[in-house]
């Protein structure tokens, strides 16, 4: 057995023998516990796992042995002769420290126990039986949170020092903040993709979903993903100049080829003379009309002429295409824009 502190400090151990107790962690979700006697049932709101468990105590600490599985939705194995160590370590009126070994495997895990009343414990399982129902990146509910989440982070931020590693943060706290309920919807597979890993696949596909409302419905995300874009699309066309026009028209003359086409499209369209880029992408689909790279500038063309319906349906349809799936947020950014 781990450990333990100094057995006179079994008196301050002793008062957490019996009553209502959660445990919070990062990685394994909410623990609900409930001990009478020597006797423990516990659930967990990740694996939504309840069990019933036998204690063992000692001085400042105790030995878990399983009794029964109530339930196992997921049919986690579980190796029905495990048993837990635990070492309280330090304690304080209504909560103490623990380091307990692992049934599932050789690891020692810290955690902080914090002593609930009974009605604190009934209304968390409440709620989490009201989460199990609903739980699914689709839920309303649930993506309105992560959008809340998200839009509060960049309406936190200093809006002149908002760049791309500041989304990325804020996308990642985000998905952490909602890290147990994606993992329990990774749970639900049958695929036997590992859960951790989908998890995090979901919250991607979450974050993607949320952001097509957020352009609508937080105007901070909305004016950083535009700024993101024309910020781009800046840098994409700096080197635009009238002079390169004159050139790829000198070897237009001489060699029709989509190309230089779709290379005097771009540079017209970095000087905003967007009535001749549209005739060189009209070019390039003669030569080739599933030209990807031609249907990008064409979509580029209806922004800069302010037909933002247009450029959305453009959008959308070369995601389709290509399968991108960001292109969808930016067709939402330009129909907003339709709007304004």
């Amino acid at each position: 057995m781990i450990s333990i502190v100094a057995l006179g400090q079994k008196k301050e151990c002793d008062q957490f023998r019996e009553g209502y107790f959660k445990i919070e962690d990062s990685i394994t979700g909410v623990s609900l516990l409930h001990r009478f006697g020597n006797k423990q049932k516990e659930y967990n709101s990740i694996s939504k796992m309840k069990l019933e468990l036998s204690v063992e105590w000692s001085a400042c600490g105790y030995k878990l042995r399983l009794d029964k599985i109530v339930d196992n939705p997921y049919d986690i194995d579980l190796d029905t002769q495990f048993s837990i160590d635990v070492a309280m370590l330090e304690t304080t009126e209504n909560s103490y420290l623990q380091k307990s070994t692992s049934p599932f495997s050789d690891m020692v895990i810290q955690t902080s126990v914090q002593r609930i009343t009974e009605e604190e414990y009934h209304e968390i399982l409440t709620q989490q039986k009201k989460i199990d129902r609903s739980l699914s990146i689709d839920d309303p509910t649930f993506k309105k949170e992560v959008a809340e989440s998200m839009c509060n982070c960049f309406s936190e931020e200093d809006k002149t020092n908002i760049d791309q590693s500041f989304f990325a943060n804020c996308v990642a706290k985000s998905i952490l903040n909602h890290q147990e309920q994606l993992i329990s919807i990774a749970l639900q597979d049958t695929t036997g993709t590992d859960p951790e890993i989908l998890g995090r696949r979901l919250g991607e596909e979450l974050v993607l979903t949320v952001q097509k409302d957020l352009i609508y419905d937080c105007d901070e995300y909305f004016n950083f993903l535009d700024g993101i874009k024309k910020e781009g699309e800046n840098k994409r066309f700096a080197k635009a100049n009238q002079k390169i026009t004159d050139s790829l028209s000198y070897l237009i003359e001489d060699n029709q080829e989509l190309s230089l086409y779709r290379s005097r499209a771009e540079n017209y369209l970095g000087l905003r003379d967007y009535e001749n880029a549209e005739k060189d992408i009209d070019a390039c689909f003669v030569f080739d009309p599933t030209d990807i790279q031609a249907k990008m500038l064409y979509a580029l063309v209806l922004e800069g002429k302010e037909e933002y319906e247009k450029a959305a349906d453009q959008y959308m349809e070369i995601s389709e295409i290509t399968g991108n799936k960001f292109l969808p947020i930016i067709a939402e950014l330009t129909k907003r824009k339709a709007k304004m």
